[in-house]
C-alpha cells in the first residue's frame, strides 16, 4: 500500500477503470449469451482483435488529420 491508501495490486479494475463505467454493452451481451457461447463466436470472429485494430486505425488517422491541420495552420504545408 502506498501513501494514498490505494493497494494497486488488490484493485486493478478500480485503478484501470477509474472514472469509466465498468459495465456497458459488452457486459450485457456477455451476460445475455453466456460466456461459453460468446467464446465460441469469438473463436471464429475475433471481436477483441477487430476492436483493437479498429481503435488503432482510428487513432492513427485522427493523429494524421490533427497534425495536418496544425501544419496547415502554421503554413508549413499547403
Amino acid at each position: 500500500m502506498n501513501d494514498w491508501g490505494i493497494d494497486w495490486n488488490a484493485d486493478p479494475h478500480r485503478i484501470i477503470g477509474w472514472g469509466c463505467p465498468l459495465h456497458g454493452p459488452i457486459m450485457s451481451i456477455s451476460s445475455t449469451f453466456g460466456g461459453e457461447m460468446l467464446g465460441y463466436i469469438n473463436y471464429f470472429l475475433p471481436i477483441a482483435e477487430m476492436a483493437a485494430i479498429t481503435a488503432t486505425w482510428v487513432v492513427s488517422i485522427g493523429a494524421y488529420y490533427a497534425i495536418s491541420i496544425v501544419l496547415r495552420w502554421a503554413k508549413a504545408i499547403s
